[in-house]
């Protein structure tokens, strides 16, 4: 009986044995082997990888460069191949949130799968092969993977199959033998038989091709590793408990069952084997995909893949097979079987052979997620599923993984939550993500935080759950083997290689890569600029404690102004946050346990608003939480100075607070309409807020207009407020040291309110507010600046920073994109009201009646020193016609972006 059609048993029940039923009911809602799990606030996690899974399934076939397009160039039979060829794969995408532009860290099994589970990439690691374990490198001994911090933090961890680079682990024996690390990433290690073996090689398989063999097997689906690898996590998911069967144990160490515990949540880490070589799966698989259907793999095509060899240079010839590799072997086999003649045929049976071993994982995956949506944990149990990286079939004459183009780094990524619908709406994510995220992502799901070793990876929550979300990553780092790495944007990549020869190509008009254009001169700009942030993201970064594990540059800037032709803007966009709440003055702080941190004013004592700071976190900035409201003003000193006002209930406001970390202590700053201003220390050191906070100067601080703290590089505190006066703060915040200095720009006045400094590069950036027409409530209110050599001055002249970006604050999130924050204030003139280009593609309202919109700001370095700020997206960007000021366009073509 399901809970609907026991309801109205329960509504003849009295309020007191309606609880009692209801309890009742919830526990029996589940009628299954296993008890229902008792932890409901942490999720479960099933970790599924398949080896050497390209891009090859229905919900990725018709992407741009993707291979199967030129096997089958119809349409038509390309789908009718796809139903035969994934089925388990898309049904599974189409309930989830599918990722078509995910990426390898590097397209080798080994240093892959160690990167996305130790967060160290192997520019960093130095593992660039997979001949020993990885702890057996000085870089790695120590890390912690991300089973291992799961484990530290409560969770039971467990697994079987390839998840590392080999699935047999031996947690007692030496560490060069514990290849799945069960000494330190598992609860429980199973070493289970994986793959399927018995293969009979077909007609054209090489006969001295190593494991560049190809054929049916003559298993059945059931007696393979694979599926009994896949049947047993399945089994475990549907009963909470599974055991080996038909002495399917590989070795004699290890447990020979699980059983998950009911009081800690789990991680269950399930790794398939195929499609990786050699190339066997059972004959009904290869029945699948005759090779008569392959007309796209003629004489034609491979006449123009050697065709296409023309343009590589130096350093990429050596990846391709036409000298040596899987490819050539393939083909000198086949002319040694029938002649030229034979080379397509051995070509397209070989294809075939790849294609049915991804059908036959596609089967394995099938049991696994049938035992997933039996289980009672299925409702808090979170699946991440991806590859390890693509494969080539042909293309740049090569047959493997290891390599720099597309083919071998794009894989196959899709996470499935069923606790938030968003991320069940099967829409494509085309955002950069890459397996490094897993990692973040999955910490900040399980609420451990991310350990202080982790060097890669965002955590990209907001993109499973809104498949419209802004991209975290404007490009993506992916290297193979010493000094041999690719750079990926939305729009082009950039493959460098050890001996400094260059790729460019467009992947929007060229995603095959047929056309190189490195060298060329239309491009000569963007190809240095790529080269740039290539060179910034392998550079080597000193390991951080948890305290400073916030980004001091911007490593991950996107494209300078001069290049904006050559890459898309989608993430460059405004965005409007929290459209149902009132707030103004906005403040964002990163903190250093990588969360954000925002205060604003918000209504005011007898409109029934906070009354008192109120805070939000994220870990994104798109998914924002109330956190609560740490201090009231009833807790100030100044309460009885004010009582009579609150008491006759006219209207109080607490205006601008804004929350700092400095000291390893939360320091709270605000005002209110009633020309009372305080400065607040947390009572107690670390990130907690509910400490509570003193006042070390109580009254003496103070009115301060829109007050704001800047902390500058050697330790001290310095209080800047109008617009604009700056004063030293004693150490400990008990009062001021030395003189008050009245700051701002050479040739006229800031603005009227909401200053700010930041240190950016070796220049204060002095950040003021006023509106466009040097009057009170007049024109619009827009953010400007100014910069000096030191924080007291002088200041150089006003210049103009961004449109409608009045008391924003400038902050760089953990990428190291500065953003601005952004609001209404005030009524704006009819004119500019009615302008529907105020609409910033849809997305955000220029004069948000609520919530909060984020602004992303071009901050770079001039030729001379100077930083010169600007809002990138329209209408931010340009100043208004109202302007009194005259004002030059930014000086972007001359800038180094910072």
């Amino acid at each position: 009986m399901t809970f609907a059609t026991k309801l109205p048993m329960i509504r003849a029940f009295n309020a007191t044995r309606f609880a009692a039923m209801l309890t009742l009911l919830l526990c029996l809602t589940h009628d299954t082997a296993a008890d229902e799990p008792t932890h409901t606030k942490r999720p479960n996690f099933l970790f599924i990888a398949i080896d050497d899974l390209n891009d090859f399934s229905g919900y990725m076939a018709d992407e741009p460069g993707n291979f199967l397009q030129t096997i089958y160039p119809d349409a038509r039979v390309r789908a009718k191949v796809c139903q035969r060829l994934t089925p388990n794969l898309d049904r599974f995408a189409k309930q989830s949130a599918p990722f078509l532009r995910a990426y390898c860290p590097s397209a080798l099994c080994g240093p892959s799968r160690t990167s996305l589970m130790t967060g160290v990439p192997p520019c960093r690691s130095g593992y660039y092969t997979h001949t020993r374990h990885f702890r057996t490198y000085e870089t790695l001994k120590d890390a912690v993977t991300l089973p291992q911090r799961l484990k530290q933090n409560g969770y039971y961890t467990t697994g079987l199959g390839k998840l590392f680079h080999k699935s047999v682990g031996d947690a007692n024996g030496p560490i060069k033998n514990d290849w799945a690390d069960a000494r330190y990433s598992w609860s429980s290690w199973i070493n289970h038989a994986s793959g399927c073996n018995g293969g009979r090689p077909s007609k054209y398989s090489p006969i001295n091709g190593g494991n560049m063999v190809f054929g049916p097997s003559r298993l059945t689906t059931q007696e393979s590793g694979d599926w009994m690898t896949a049947d047993f996590a399945a089994r475990l998911l549907e009963t909470g408990t599974a055991e080996i069967r038909n002495d399917k144990k590989r070795g004699k160490v290890g447990p020979d069952s699980v059983t998950l515990p009911n009081d800690q949540p789990f991680f269950l880490g399930c790794g398939l084997f195929r499609p990786h070589l050699p190339f066997f799966a059972p004959q009904k698989f290869f029945d699948l995909f005759p090779t008569d259907e392959m007309t796209g793999l003629n004489r034609s095509s491979l006449d123009a893949i050697v065709a296409d060899l023309d343009d590589l240079p130096s350093g990429a010839q050596r990846f391709s097979d036409f000298g040596s590799g899987k490819m050539k072997v393939v083909m000198e086999h086949a002319r040694s079987v029938g002649g030229v003649k034979a080379e397509v045929p051995a070509w397209r049976e070989m294809v075939q052979s790849y294609l049915a071993c991804v059908a036959f994982a596609d089967a394995c995956l099938g049991r696994l997620l049938e035992g997933y949506e039996r289980s009672p944990y299925h409702d808090n149990t979170v699946v991440f599923l991806w590859s390890d990286h693509g494969y080539h079939l042909g293309t740049k004459y090569h047959v493997a993984k290891q390599a720099l183009w597309e083919e071998a780094n794009r894989v196959q990524f899709i996470v499935h939550d069923p606790r938030s619908p968003g991320s069940r709406d099967g829409k494509p994510r085309r955002q950069l993500v890459s397996l490094n995220d897993l990692y973040p992502t999955i910490c900040v799901m399980a609420d451990t935080g991310v350990p202080p070793t982790l060097e890669a990876g965002k955590d990209i929550a907001s993109l499973i759950e809104n498949a419209d979300a802004p991209p975290v990553h404007p490009h993506l780092l992916m290297t193979y083997m010493e000094g041999n790495h690719s750079l990926r944007t939305s729009t082009h990549k950039l493959n460098r290689y050890n001996d400094n020869s260059i790729e460019l190509y467009n992947m929007v008009n060229d995603p095959f890569q047929v056309t190189n254009l490195a060298g060329k001169e239309q491009t000569r700009a963007l190809q240095q600029e790529l080269q740039n942030r290539l060179n910034e993201a392998i550079a080597t970064r000193p390991k951080q404690s948890p305290q400073e594990q916030r980004s001091s540059h911007p490593a991950d800037d996107t494209l300078s102004q001069n290049n904006r032709t050559e890459t898309e803007n989608n993430d460059r966009q405004a965005i409007h946050l929290l459209g149902s709440e009132w707030m103004r003055d906005p403040y964002v702080v990163l903190h250093p346990d990588g969360h954000y941190y925002m205060t604003s004013t918000r209504l005011g004592h007898t409109t029934g608003g906070v009354q008192g700071i109120e805070v939000w976190k994220s870990s994104d900035l798109s998914n924002w939480k109330r956190l609560g409201v740490p201090w009231t003003f009833d807790e100030s000193s100044w309460i009885n100075t004010l009582a009579p006002v609150i008491d006759s209930q006219k209207d109080f406001w607490l205006w601008a607070p804004e929350l700092h970390f400095t000291g390893n202590r939360w320091v709270a700053i605000h005002t209110t309409n009633r020309r009372v201003s305080n400065l607040l220390v947390s009572k107690a050191k670390g990130q907690a807020l509910e400490s509570g906070f003193r006042e070390p100067m109580e009254v003496s601080f103070g009115h301060r207009h829109d007050p704001f703290l800047f902390a500058d590089d050697d330790g001290s505190n310095w209080l800047v407020w109008a617009c604009a006066k700056v004063v030293k703060l004693e150490a400990d915040f008990s009062g001021f040291d030395g003189d008050e200095f009245t700051i701002g720009p050479s040739d006229r006045k800031l603005g009227h309110e909401g200053c700010s400094i930041r240190k950016i590069g070796k220049k204060y950036v002095l950040f003021g507010t006023a509106w466009s027409k040097d009057e009170l409530r007049q024109g619009t209110y827009n953010l400007y600046y100014c910069t000096a050599d030191r924080v007291t001055g002088p200041y150089g002249p006003r210049r103009f920073a961004g449109r409608f970006c009045g008391h924003g604050t400038p902050f760089q999130d953990k990428t190291g994109q500065w953003w601005t924050t952004a609001f209404r204030n005030g009524k704006l003139e009819k004119d500019i009201q009615r302008g529907q280009s105020l609409c910033d593609n849809g997305k955000a309202w220029t004069y948000n009646a609520q919530g909060m919109t984020l602004v992303p700001l071009e901050v770079s370095q001039t030729n001379n020193g100077d930083i010169s700020v600007r809002a990138i997206p329209d209408p931010y960007a340009s100043p208004g016609p109202e302007e009194v000021q005259s004002f030059s366009p930014a000086p972007r073509n001359d800038t180094a972006s910072m």
